[in-house]
């Protein structure tokens, strides 16, 4: 199945403590959204930054687009790109534990068709 968020090249060329200096400057080049792909590709280089983004509380209410919110894409980047199914099943933990229900079921909803997502909650 295709990729949600892609890698943008030109980021993915950096190292990984310039990467990490990027995506924490105040206005990360590119938007933080397009650092998430490349930091679940590298893990698990970048495992507390996806876990802190994924739980940070301006991001759960953020939008991203539509009924979205920031805070999921990291773990849409999680459950993408990475092998790591004890990683997968941390993150959903994590997610589990400081989401509300609403937000969950939200999730849930969003990935239906990813029948393989689903089976880690």
């Amino acid at each position: 199945m295709d990729k949600i968020f892609l890698i943008n090249q030109e980021l993915n060329n950096f190292t990984d403590t310039v990467l990490e200096e990027k995506f924490r400057e105040k206005n990360p080049v590119y938007g933080k959204v397009n650092y998430y792909p490349i930091f679940a590709s590298r893990l698990p280089l970048f495992k507390n930054i996806l876990l802190e983004e994924a739980i940070d509380a301006q991001n759960r209410v953020v939008p991203f687009f539509n009924f979205i919110r920031l805070s999921w894409i990291p773990v849409l980047c999680v459950l993408d790109y990475s092998d790591d199914t004890h990683f997968k099943l941390e993150i959903i933990k994590h997610i589990k534990y400081h989401w509300t229900a609403n937000e969950i079921d939200n999730f849930k909803t969003y990935i239906k068709s990813r029948t393989d997502w689903l089976l880690l909650f």
